[in-house]
């Protein structure tokens, strides 16, 4: 139910505003997918009866995957290919016509096969390609997961920028073109979880474009079911750009891979996805034919998204007259837009906004966090470099001086960096961030909103449950967006919940009501000087702002970010 009221004339009046904005695109850009399975390594090769149980789960997975049109790279390591050599022939081959399993899989089934290799007992990526090829298989230019974090790891990816001989098969050369999955060393930080495709600068600078790399990173999107359908709800609320290619990948691992339970949970899921893909918002495709669509269709045009990296802004008032004001930030052209205040260009799309009161004046600064480098910029203010690459930033008043402090998040870590405040280790992978003023005492807590359990967690205050996980709520939802906001004016923050499919606000202890549709962005603010934060969507597909009880307005279009406090941080 949406029960935002229908615009008057007047009302559209109002869209002549937006007339000194430039359109922006208003067609929605498809998703390309596919699953992706690593098979590890085991160090030992398995018993013929161990393998022969294992090798049929995965055989009716890739089929199920074939037979229902999903794309699906199967990226193997040396121990797995040493047992399909060793294991299939004879009777094996009967319900794989013939072939062994690679050979099944690529030839017959349409699987991509991939190397792999964790590189820890003596051979590499060049050696498991060799592998494949002695088992009838041409493999993939693709590096199936590699370490982009530390920069200067044993194992850094800079190595494939040139052909790659192999460790135990030294006269064997592989040539790598596409690097597949990034990770940070034992996971112990921000795994990449960007969406689109660039071309990696260096070790160095990771996530800034180099049109002269002969290395070609396709984002995985966040490697989740859930993360694609988060990624496909900002394509319906029109928060993706027309003309930039958007990548997705979902990652099986060997248990689930080899279960029957787990197999048909992810046929539910192709289901739901291919009734996406029926409409043309989805496209499945191998990550060798995204990174060919990528060059043919979109001119090698970089897009990097990190679509679970959205603006913590804990403040919205930009003249300084005591209430948040209705802005946007367009990423595409670095457009800062603040409705009857200003309009500037600052910074570039792959930026991101982190506006604050910086000098205590009681004024919003315009600022942004360049990911790639760790410098923040704030406008007319000051420059500075704190957080490295990949840190998600999360500035607010930590210490309650009246001003913002710069602040990072580390995930995987649980590290929260507050410049000159605090470092301090809280949260962990998959967390939202929700920092907010729970007990009134002026300054800003750190705090998580966990959403696959519904937990609250304020760091030293308290801990509870409220919302909805997505597995709670169905298979086609992506679970509850997370924002605290100042209902009665008191100083303090309440739990507060938006559930995009049904519309419904959940204010803990405090309300409950419906507003909006899974089309919008929620934010919230003073926006009518009633000393309490008013809650509001963004639907950026229209550019229509409706704030409940206070305005409707049409301001900015598709590919806007809002840039007042925001919730699905």
């Amino acid at each position: 139910m949406n029960n935002i009221k229908t615009v008057t004339f007047a009302g559209l009046c109002s869209v002549l505003f937006a007339a000194f904005l430039p359109n922006v695109h208003a067609a929605a850009p498809p998703i390309y997918a596919c699953y992706f399975a690593h098979v590890e390594e085991y160090r030992n090769v398995q018993s013929r009866e161990s393998y022969l149980k294992g090798r049929k789960n995965i055989r009716l997975f890739a089929e199920m995957m074939a037979k229902n049109g999903a794309a699906f790279n199967f990226q193997v390591d040396w121990t797995f290919l040493s047992e399909v050599g060793l294991y299939d022939s004879g009777p094996v081959l009967r319900d794989t016509n013939g072939k062994n399993l690679i050979r099944y899989f690529s030839e017959d089934l349409g699987t991509a096969i991939d190397p792999h290799a964790h590189e820890n007992f003596g051979y590499n990526y060049a050696d498991v390609a060799y592998m494949i090829e002695q088992l009838g298989v041409p493999p993939s230019p693709v590096v199936g997961g590699f370490l982009y974090s530390p920069a200067d790891n044993k194992q850094e990816w800079e190595r494939f920028l040139k052909p790659l001989p192999g460790a135990a098969y030294p006269d064997y050369t592989w040539t790598a073109s596409i690097l597949f999955v990034g990770s940070v060393a034992g996971h112990q930080g921000n795994d990449d979880l960007s969406s689109g495709c660039w071309r990696m600068d260096n070790k160095y600078f990771f996530y800034r474009h180099n049109p002269g790399s002969s290395l070609i990173h396709v984002g995985d999107g966040g490697r989740d079911y859930e993360s694609l359908l988060e990624l496909l709800a900002y394509q319906e609320a029109g928060m993706l750009d027309e003309g930039k290619m958007y990548t997705a990948a979902i990652c099986i691992t060997e248990i689930p891979l080899k279960s029957p339970s787990h197999r048909l949970e992810v046929e539910a899921q192709v289901g739901v996805l291919n009734r996406y893909a029926a409409e043309g918002r989805l496209i499945w495709a191998t990550v060798e034919e995204m990174a060919r669509i990528w060059q043919d269709e979109y001119g090698g045009e970089p897009n990097i998204y990190r679509h679970r990296y959205f603006p913590v802004i804990q403040s919205g008032d930009y003249n300084g007259d005591g209430t948040t004001d209705i802005a946007l930030f367009r990423k595409s052209t670095g457009l800062w837009a603040i409705r009857e205040v200003t309009r500037a260009y600052f910074e570039t799309e792959n930026d991101l906004p982190v506006s604050g009161d910086y000098d205590g004046d009681g004024t919003t600064d315009i600022a942004v966090f360049q990911g790639d480098s760790g410098l923040w910029h704030v406008r007319a203010v000051t420059r500075f470099y704190f957080g490295v690459d990949s840190d998600q930033p999360v500035p607010a008043d930590y210490d309650g001086d009246g001003t913002c402090d710069p602040g990072v998040y580390r995930e995987g870590y649980g590290l929260w960096a507050i410049r000159d405040v605090t470092r301090t280790y809280f949260g962990g992978y998959s967390d939202k961030l929700v920092p907010g003023d729970y007990n009134g005492d002026g300054s800003c807590d750190l705090a998580i909103f966990r959403p696959f359990s519904g937990l609250w967690a304020v760091r030293n205050l308290t801990r509870f449950y409220f919302g909805a996980a997505a597995d709670w709520l169905g298979s086609d939802v992506t679970g509850d967006d997370p924002l605290p906001a100042d209902f009665n004016g008191d100083g303090t923050v309440e739990a507060t919940i938006f559930r995009p499919q049904t519309g419904l606000w959940a204010a803990r202890g405090v309300s409950r009501f419906y507003f909006g549709t899974t089309a919008d962005s929620p934010v919230r603010g003073n926006f009518k000087e009633r000393g309490h934060d008013s809650l509001g969507i963004f639907r950026a597909s229209s550019g229509l702002w409706a704030v409940r009880g206070v305005t409707q307005i049409y301001f900015g279009g598709s590919g806007d970010l809002p840039v007042v406090k925001s919730g699905n941080q």
